[in-house]
């Protein structure tokens, strides 16, 4: 992977869009199907992992660099708590 962004927008109540968007060099090995994304709740320190599927539409951005976008709506299980930390589980944090 070379690189992604991930959003978050709150669609209502205890729900909120995440979008994770991830960019592959075409030359590196196959992209996973599903992202899981882990997040920790900044009160309690307890996490929940979402498995996010892409888009079935890849875009090659430029010759050799592919896109992907995986869309979910995730139910946080606590109001009034933040998020302390995301994380694609199989690579690096989020933030």
């Amino acid at each position: 992977m070379m690189g992604g962004q991930i959003t978050v927008e709150h669609v209502s109540g205890m729900d909120y869009r995440v979008v994770y968007t991830a960019y592959r060099d075409m030359t590196g090995i196959p992209i996973a199907q599903v992202a899981s994304i882990s997040f920790v709740d900044s009160v309690s320190g307890t996490s929940f992992i979402v498995p996010i599927h892409y888009d079935s539409l890849v875009t090659v951005l430029v010759p050799g660099v592919e896109e992907y976008v995986y869309d979910s709506i995730v139910t946080f299980p606590n109001a009034d708590h933040g998020i302390s930390r995301m994380k694609n589980v199989a690579e690096m944090p989020l933030f």
